[in-house]
């Protein structure tokens, strides 16, 4: 409702007039945008029906018109005017966006169909009317907005999970492999040590090589017991080798490998952590140390290397071991 002009009495918007006549100082103005049709009875001079075929303002009764059609008339082309050029951003479609390009494939054409916006309001049947359908359309206009937006958010979120997946996945496949190698070349070369050193050949040095063997012909006359003590003797000689050896007391040979367990026990440290990483992203911590701990089991064979990983695991990623050492 709105208030008459002349009487200020209060009447619904469909019971108002206005003026037409040229030079008639109530006449429409109609100088000033008006948003809503709410506005517009407040910005122009309106009559009730007394006033205007009855009243002050009788003599201009053939120059009155219907105040409500005109209002939604007027404020439906100033609104609906922004609400197209919104609307026209969103025809274009371009295939480079992932939503537009979906767009694309289910319409089957890189634009959409105008929408007659300003038709469309102006056929409201009230200003209440007007405001809903109003409402629908900036709700339209904030959704596709919305999903265009974030839809690109969320396959460029996606997009970087799963790069960063494959990258994990990746890299410990990559160090795995190259642990795995390093671990084989260090295994032969202990063999080959340990083979060598039975055998009496220094490792490294070419003239205690032939001193040993002369040593070795010399004392073949020689008992068993000789023999044995001869071979001790030249197993004992410093030699520049990477294993440490030594001799128990029933005449048998022991090789430890020196710096190989713990330059070993690093690398696995690092596989396995970066593993257990991995495997978190996809399971629960429980599930991801069961599978540690059986990739341990079948890798690693050495009880003590195993109990310092092990130890390591539990320390870092506060955890218990969910194996039992054999």
């Amino acid at each position: 409702m709105s208030a008459c002009s002349a009487c200020f009495i209060y009447a619904p918007h469909s019971q108002l007039f206005v003026c037409v006549k040229e030079n008639c100082g109530y006449a429409l103005q109609q100088t000033v945008p008006v948003l809503s049709p709410s506005l517009f009875y407040r910005r122009e001079k309106v009559f009730c029906g007394s006033c205007a075929f009855r009243g002050v303002h009788s003599p201009h009764k053939k120059y009155m018109k219907p105040a409500e059609p005109i209002a939604l008339k007027t404020a439906s082309g100033e609104v609906g005017t922004k609400i197209e050029i919104s609307l026209e951003k969103f025809a274009e479609m371009s295939a480079e966006t992932p939503v537009d390009y979906f767009m694309i494939s289910m319409n089957g054409s890189k634009t959409l169909p105008k929408i007659p916006v300003i038709d469309y309001l102006s056929a409201s049947g009230s200003v209440y009317e007007w405001h809903s359908r109003l409402s629908m359309l900036n709700e339209t206009v904030r959704t596709l907005n919305d999903c265009r937006v974030q839809g690109s958010s969320y396959v460029k979120e996606q997009a970087d999970k799963l790069l960063t997946a494959y990258s994990d996945v990746s890299q410990a496949v990559s160090e795995d492999i190259k642990f795995k190698e390093s671990e084989d070349s260090n295994i032969r070369n202990s063999r080959q040590t340990e083979h060598r050193i039975r055998m009496g050949i220094p490792c490294n040095q070419k003239d205690d090589e032939n001193a040993s063997l002369s040593s070795i012909s010399s004392s073949s006359g020689k008992s068993s017991i000789s023999s044995v003590s001869s071979t001790n003797t030249v197993l004992q000689v410093p030699v520049k080798t990477d294993s440490e050896t030594t001799v128990n007391g029933d005449g048998e040979i022991t090789t430890k490998p020196t710096n190989f367990i713990d330059e070993t026990v690093r690398q696995t440290n690092i596989v396995m952590s970066r593993r257990f990483d991995v495997l978190r992203r996809f399971s629960t911590v429980a599930e991801a140390a069961l599978q540690i701990a059986d990739r341990l089991d079948s890798r690693i064979k050495c009880i003590n290397h195993k109990k310092e990983v092990i130890s390591y695991m539990e320390k870092t990623y506060s955890i218990t071991w969910p194996r039992q050492l054999n």
